[in-house]
């Protein structure tokens, strides 16, 4: 198993890699759900004391980034990718991040990754092995409203009601 924080065009994300020979994907995916069902209660044993000692770790992790020369140049690079250019981002996380408090921890998990959390947002990616996909007709696709992604505009309508 492997987790990992990402963030691409301005979106965060968590990640969780599981690969099994024995189970298949929609297992995996209940177990992932199961485990961070558990989480809220891990979250809650821990002490003020206990986040503080973690988020003292992730703030050094933060500002441990240019040790190298490619990796400030590949740092400054996707800041000016981005068109953000927050060249003290790191420094101005760890800070954020040493104030960080349980409750707000537990706050957090509650809005972002619960299960029936509204704010949460998540993308299920299932491959398998050649031979043991099963048909389609059985897999779940769920579509999404209109709302959640409007469609575009008809900016060529538009511009035709003008003329």
């Amino acid at each position: 198993m492997q987790c990992s924080q990402n963030e691409i065009d301005g979106v965060r994300g968590i990640s969780f890699l599981v690969q099994s020979k024995v189970q298949p994907p929609p297992v995996l995916t209940e177990r992932i759900d199961g485990f961070l069902r558990l989480f809220r209660g891990t979250l809650l044993l821990l002490s003020e004391e206990d986040v503080r000692g973690y988020t003292a770790s992730l703030a050094a992790q933060f500002v441990d980034v240019d040790s190298r020369l490619d990796a400030q140049a590949g740092r400054l690079w996707g800041e000016c990718a981005q068109q953000r250019y927050d060249f003290e981002r790191p420094w101005r996380n760890a800070d954020r991040v040493k104030r960080l408090t349980r409750a707000q921890l537990l706050a957090f998990y509650d809005r972002c990754i619960a299960d029936g959390s509204p704010t949460r947002r998540r993308l299920v990616t299932q491959v398998f092995a050649p031979g043991t996909a099963p048909e389609a007709s059985t897999l779940d696709a769920q579509a999404l409203d209109d709302v959640f992604f409007p469609p575009p505009s008809d900016r060529m309508a538009a511009e035709l009601r003008t003329v």
